[in-house]
């Protein structure tokens, strides 16, 4: 198999690019539909967050690349033109994908160097796809081994130690804002996957009020309970109130998954009047964003979104380098790995598929033969059988042998000899021709099966000359059914 991968992430595209090109959980059943149409046959993974939307795909080993289908895939579903995507777009292939992908679940590879909600992303990606459909074997094997070897990686380096994530560096920024958080409101807006470590670092500056607020009170209800969120400090209110908590909200952390600005202008203006004009904070990490550019222009409303964060992440990166470049070094040995793997076929399912052939020929030539020998007095049943074990080898030799045939027009010379010093070790052959060992081949002539040397020089003899009869090929066994 070859892999590849397609995409856009927080080092290649703008903020403004990379929410265009989110594809949100509830468009995943259109965009796999659509994505498998587009590549054919092979298998597909979609990757796609708050810094990146990538697609990664695995083709044989014949397949033209399917790069000209994927990209025209995210252009129509995200319908982005081809003169601003192309620029922003990073395409690795073979190991150079798999070097990334094993280095994004380590977050190396992401704007929080060493954050620790990439492996849960990734995880989430490959189910989605399982259950579409549109993962097989090959990337089974590969995420599976990508999930194992990035766990044992943070687990063995330091680059899992700290509060690695997006959600950790907000509060953090915060932190940069005020000095003390026991007079203040903050707002959390959204209950999705983001939500949750970044509530439990929000608790722990301890507010004088934390709020929850998403569309759906169920899914908010579960978050402020799966956190311990004591109800003393706040609790979850309805998104209807929204503007009534905007107004007491000093600090907005949000991060739903709108489709549509949840901040817009006019919203804000409104809030910031019965407000008093008192400043406010607000930190966007929603891809796409929750909050309208716009809304930045408002007189003491400041917004900080994804792009805004780089800034902290880069001292973070300093600090790590040595413990990120550890990590490379153990994975190496894991991608050379996996793309031996990847590359060479599943031996498992090969031999399931010989035997299914075999028996399966075996079990033809056994109800044939039973016909024959119900009508047949006894003393005939041996040559009836041996007539069986003719019929039956020549139909395993079959294939083999037409394969072997070196007089076939553009035939390759060097695969028939890989192909005869297989067959020559798969079955042992002796390489001595005049071996009393070798047994018969069985067939209807009576001659002896081909030896090794045989079989490697069946394809440099001269055919046979042709007369009024069928003359059996030279060195080559009879294969006639």
């Amino acid at each position: 198999m070859n892999v590849f991968m397609l995409g856009v992430d927080h080092q290649t595209a703008p903020l403004e690019l990379r929410e265009r090109l989110a594809i949100g959980e509830d468009r995943l059943d259109e965009a796999y539909e659509r994505l498998v149409a587009a590549i054919g046959a092979g298998e597909t993974v979609i990757l796609s967050t708050c810094n990146r939307t990538e697609v990664y795909v695995a083709q044989g080993e014949d397949a033209e690349p399917a790069r000209e289908q994927v990209t025209a895939f995210l252009c129509a579903f995200c319908g982005i033109g081809r003169a601003a995507l192309d620029p922003a777009t990073r395409c690795l292939e073979g190991t150079t994908a798999l070097s990334h992908l094993f280095e994004l679940a380590c977050g190396l590879n992401s704007m929080v160097l060493g954050e620790s909600e990439i492996l849960g992303q990734l995880r989430r990606a490959y189910e989605a796809a399982r259950q579409r459909g549109a993962v097989g074997p090959a990337f089974h094997r590969l995420f599976q081994r990508v999930m194992a070897s990035a766990k044992k990686a943070r687990t063995d380096t330091g680059i899992g130690d700290g509060r690695m994530s997006i959600a950790t560096v907000a509060v953090d920024y915060a932190r940069r804002i005020y000095e003390r958080f026991d007079d203040k409101t903050v707002l959390a807006i959204g209950a999705g996957q983001i939500a949750k470590p970044l509530l439990r670092h929000l608790m722990s500056l301890r507010p004088r009020r934390l709020n929850v607020c998403n569309r759906t009170s169920s899914r908010a209800e579960t978050l402020a309970e799966s956190i311990g969120l004591d109800p003393a400090m706040g609790g979850v209110v309805s998104f209807d109130c929204l503007d009534d908590l905007l107004v007491e909200a000093d600090i907005v952390l949000t991060s739903t998954g709108s489709t549509r600005p949840v901040l817009d202008v006019d919203r804000m203006r409104a809030v910031q009047r019965r407000r008093g004009h008192r400043a406010q904070f607000i930190i966007d990490i929603a891809v796409p964003r929750d909050v309208d550019p716009a809304v930045a222009s408002i007189r003491n409303v400041y917004v900080y979104d994804l792009d805004d964060l780089q800034a902290i992440t880069g001292q973070t990166a300093d600090r790590r380098r040595a413990e990120a470049e550890q990590c490379r070094r153990m994975l190496r040995p894991q991608v050379e790995d996996v793309m031996r793997e990847i590359r060479q076929p599943d031996v498992g399912l090969v031999i399931r598929a010989l035997r299914q052939r075999l028996h399966a020929l075996g079990r033809e030539e056994q109800e044939r033969t039973a016909a024959r020998l119900a009508g047949t007095p006894a003393d005939q049943w041996g040559r009836l059988l041996e007539e069986h074990d003719r019929r039956l080898v020549n139909k395993i030799l079959h294939l083999p042998m037409k394969a072997l045939d070196g007089r076939s027009d553009g035939v390759d010379t060097a695969r028939i000899d890989d192909l005869a010093t297989a067959v020559c070790r798969l079955f042992q052959l002796d390489a001595d021709p005049d071996d009393s060992a070798n047994p018969s081949s069985g067939e209807d002539e009576g001659q002896d099966a081909p030896t090794a040397p045989q079989i490697k020089d069946a394809k440099r003899q001269p055919a046979a000359p042709k007369t009024g009869g069928s003359r059996q090929k030279p060195g080559v066994p009879a294969t006639s059914e």
